[in-house]
């Protein structure tokens, strides 16, 4: 995969979380965004995949209770900095 479709994969997910809500994450989603963590390795994006696995784990946490919504927010907004960093570099 070239990092161009990744990155375009990796923006349709986060635009999803963002308009289905934190609250409203589904499995297949998480998912989803483990799957393109592969293709991350593939391309040697270390800090892509630490910050999804980051905003994976929070998220999981969250639902355990572990951690606050306000968490799981941050690390979204850190994997879409960097993505939307990436795209216009």
């Amino acid at each position: 995969m070239i990092i161009k479709n990744l990155l375009a994969e990796l923006e349709l997910q986060l635009s999803d979380i963002a308009f289905s809500g934190l609250r409203n994450i589904q499995p297949v989603t998480l998912q989803k965004l483990e799957d393109l963590k592969h293709w991350m390795n593939e391309l040697n994006m270390s800090e892509a995949i630490r910050l999804t696995d980051r905003f994976i784990d929070s998220v999981y946490a969250w639902q355990a209770g572990q951690t606050t919504l306000e968490t799981v927010a941050a690390n979204l907004c850190a994997l879409e900095f960097y993505e939307k960093n990436i795209v216009n570099n």
